[in-house]
Order: C-alpha cells, then sequence, then structure tokens
C-alpha cells in the first residue's frame, strides 16, 4: 500500500495503537515469567525423578519429555494472547475503512465444507491454516482464510497416503444475484497440485474481445448467453487488475450465487512481531496490506 495512505491510517488509529501498548508490556512481563516457571519446574521435575525418587528407564525419561512437550506448547501462551487480539482488533478497524464489517479468528481456518462444495479440487480430509475472516459489505458475504488441504489414509501394507492438494488462500463469497449457471476460470499459471489435473482443464473458445484477457485467463463453462453476462468487460478489467496487483496465480468459479477463489501463495497474512511496539508504523503497513487484498477479493464480487 503507498506510503502516504499508509501515515493516513495510522493517524487515524494511533489512538487504538497507543491503547494496546499497555496490553503488549503486560503480556511480555508475563510470558517472561511464565518461561521461567516452566524452566524451573522441569529442572525441579528431572531432578525429583533421576535423583531424589528414582523412577527405572525409560519410565522417567517419558515422564520428563511429556511434560516437556507441554511446556513447549504453553510457553508462548501471553504472547499468542496479545497477538490474536491485536490483529482481532487492528482489522477490524482497518477494514471498517473500506466500508467492510468483518470479525477476526487468529487461529481457525475456512470451513471444510466450503472447501469441498467448490469441486475444484480432487478429495481432502486434513485441513489446516489460520486467520479466517468473516465479513459482508453491502449484502455481499464472504470468508476467507490461509489453508493447506492434505489427503490422508493410512493403509495396511502399502505407504501411507499423505498427498497435498492445495496450499495458499481460500475465499468464498455469497452475491446477491444467480447467475443461472457455473464458470470456472483459471490464471494461466495456476499449478494444480495433482498435475493430472492439468489434462481436465478444458480450455473452451469464449469471444471476450480482450486479447490480455485471453492471454491471462482460460475458461470452463456450460452456457454460452448466461458466461457471456458474467464476463463483461468491466469483471474482465477487475480480474486483470487483481492479476496485476498482487501476481499470483488463482481460479475462481462462479456457481450460481457462490463465488470460490483459490489463490496459490505462501505468504504468512498479518504477520505481527510480539517484540515491535503495538504503534509501530510496521505493522500497520503489513496490515493495510493484508486488509488491502481482502478488499480486491470483495471488490470481485462488487463486479459481479
Amino acid at each position: 500500500m503507498r506510503e502516504q495512505v499508509v501515515e493516513t491510517l495510522y493517524k487515524e488509529i494511533e489512538p487504538a495503537l497507543s491503547a494496546m501498548e499497555p496490553l503488549r508490556q503486560k503480556a511480555l512481563r508475563k510470558n517472561t515469567n511464565l518461561q521461567i516457571g516452566l524452566v524451573v519446574g522441569l529442572v525441579i521435575l528431572f531432578v525429583v525423578v533421576f535423583i531424589v525418587l528414582p523412577m527405572p528407564f525409560p519410565a522417567n525419561a517419558v515422564i520428563v519429555f511429556a511434560l516437556f512437550g507441554i511446556g513447549l506448547g504453553y510457553r508462548n501462551f501471553f504472547k499468542n494472547q496479545y497477538v490474536n487480539r491485536y490483529k482481532k482488533d487492528l482489522t477490524q478497524i482497518l477494514l471498517s475503512q473500506f466500508g467492510i464489517q468483518s470479525t477476526h479468528e487468529p487461529s481457525q481456518h475456512i470451513y471444510a465444507k466450503y472447501f469441498k462444495q467448490s469441486a475444484l479440487f480432487s478429495y481432502a480430509n486434513a485441513f489446516s491454516g489460520d486467520d479466517l475472516i468473516k465479513g459482508q459489505k453491502d449484502g455481499l458475504y464472504f470468508l476467507g482464510s490461509e489453508l493447506e488441504a492434505k489427503h490422508q489414509k493410512e493403509r495396511e501394507n502399502q505407504p501411507d497416503i499423505d498427498r497435498l492438494v492445495f496450499n495458499g488462500f481460500y475465499f468464498c463469497g455469497q452475491i446477491k444475484k444467480d447467475t443461472g449457471t457455473t464458470v470456472t476460470i483459471h490464471s494461466i499459471d495456476f499449478e494444480y497440485q495433482n498435475p493430472k489435473m492439468d489434462n481436465y482443464i478444458a480450455d473452451y473458445k469464449f469471444e471476450s474481445l480482450n486479447t490480455e484477457f485471453d492471454d491471462n485467463f482460460r475458461l470452463e463453462y456450460s452456457d454460452y448467453d448466461l458466461t457471456s453476462h458474467i464476463l463483461t468487460p468491466e469483471f474482465m478489467q477487475k480480474l486483470l487488475d487483481f492479476k496485476a496487483a498482487h501476481q499470483l496465480p488463482f481460479v475462481i468459479r462462479i456457481a450460481r450465487n457462490q463465488v470460490y477463489i483459490a489463490i496459490q501463495e505462501k505468504k504468512e497474512f498479518f504477520d505481527i512481531s510480539f517484540n515491535e511496539q503495538a504503534n509501530s508504523r510496521k505493522h500497520i503497513k503489513v496490515l493495510a496490506d493484508d486488509c488491502q487484498f481482502f478488499f480486491d477479493l470483495v471488490q470481485l464480487l462488487e463486479r459481479l
């Protein structure tokens, strides 16, 4: 996002940022004390199970390593609590600048059913991700998050299956009108994890009258006339603008009034550093850029 825009946003939300700094300092103290306590506790436990009240091996080692693992899981509890609150509050404020009402759930990801019902990918049954944002703008409803989808299966007498199906950012929305058809638009640089899928992607001929669009995208559709109502000059240009702005491979499926967008990227969205002060301009630029990304996706819905 342009520097002057970031500076304007910074001035508008600086009071909210200043209010977060005492919370960061409090979380920093609690996190430090927690880590010290965990180290002391583990040392005491080690002495007890190996020296004071020795237990037979490997029982002593199992107990120590089990509690060590629990300690690792909780060592950044207060840090994560603060960062999640920071992201929740600030993204809500920043997205409201774009006219978007939203909620941010940093430790959640988009629901598996939305991934499956798009029918864009082969079967997946294991999902992970974070930074789920749900929102609405002028009657358009959407949700999106980072998402990794895999097909996993344990098999007897054969290697287990652990195949990546999709890794990136997944977004879906509901538009106001029913398009009456299904259209899938692939950017030409989008690559499916299953190489066989490339053979299944037909490139239907469509007279778009936009050579730049034809050079960057390939289509699948069932009804030519209804597709022509969707692919207006404005919508095609918006797709080109999105591609130029973000330089990421993506596929979009419009199924009646539902829209699914899968974007291949390796970026960590809303990447906030606990060690940076709450009013860091670096944080605002990160959040503003990522909120702009969401807004650009919502604008695609608005053009349908």
